[in-house]
């Protein structure tokens, strides 16, 4: 299953836009709620999944999850939001001279859930990339991106970036290969321990065909066994990594 984060929102006018996360708890955040004026649309006879991840390292306890969700009538006239994931791939080297067989990209992907492994791939054919792309990736500074085509004419009116605890920086641009590229989020010290979802202040117009590109940067050199060191692809453990 995907993590429950909905990256940038598109306001429509139409309630069959629907976005793909209702709601999302990080360490760092708070309640999710949305911009004044709009909501997330749950047409009727529709399912709220919950999905939560599981840390075991300090013991197996009983789950108080739950989840208080603020709701509105269908006819109380909020504007629906939509999400559009932003995803770009995770291939992140060990250090320069770590011998790890795990180091080897094929040997690690191959220890990895079935879906992590057609997800690594799947991304790949998505944003028009393949292993020779991050030949020259290094561990300190190991950087992806990919490009994301807006659907819809609308407004960008929040942003929620996430990665995982290698992650330096994220930043997401509008038209970055355009006469005027705009930058529309940027967080170049990450921290996984404050994370959170930001509105703009004055959303962000788009055309339907724009393009968003995100990129990511890790540093992979921080282990203090060098027998865990690993080749990075896209993983939903802690211990894994993310973009988007």
């Amino acid at each position: 299953g995907w993590e429950c984060f909905g990256g940038p929102g598109l306001s429509t006018s139409s309630p069959g836009a629907i976005g793909n996360s209702v709601g999302s708890w990080v360490p760092g955040s708070g309640a999710t709620t949305k911009t004044p004026g709009t909501g997330v649309y749950v047409p009727p006879g529709g399912q709220v999944v919950m999905q939560v991840h599981y840390n075991y390292e300090a013991g197996f306890y009983p789950d108080q999850t739950s989840a208080i969700l603020q709701i509105e009538s269908a006819d109380s006239g909020l504007t629906p939001l939509r999400g559009i994931p932003l995803i770009a791939p995770v291939e992140i080297p060990c250090p320069a001279g770590i011998d790890n067989p795990a180091c080897d990209r094929a040997v690690s992907l191959s220890q990895k859930p079935e879906a992590d492994q057609e997800l690594a791939e799947m991304l790949f054919m998505i944003c028009d990339k393949d292993e020779r792309d991050y030949t020259d990736s290094m561990a300190e500074n190991a950087v992806s991106s990919c490009d994301w085509r807006v659907p819809l004419d609308g407004e960008l009116v929040s942003t929620g970036p996430h990665m995982h605890t290698r992650g330096v920086s994220i930043n997401v641009t509008l038209n970055p290969d355009g006469a005027s590229p705009t930058i529309v989020q940027d967080i170049p010290l990450w921290d996984f321990n404050w994370q959170g979802t930001y509105e703009y202040v004055d959303p962000v117009p788009v055309k339907e065909g724009d393009i968003l590109r995100v990129t990511c940067t890790w540093d992979n050199t921080n282990e203090s066994n060098p027998d865990d060191y690993r080749y990075m692809t896209w993983g939903e453990g802690t211990n894994d990594e993310m973009c988007l």
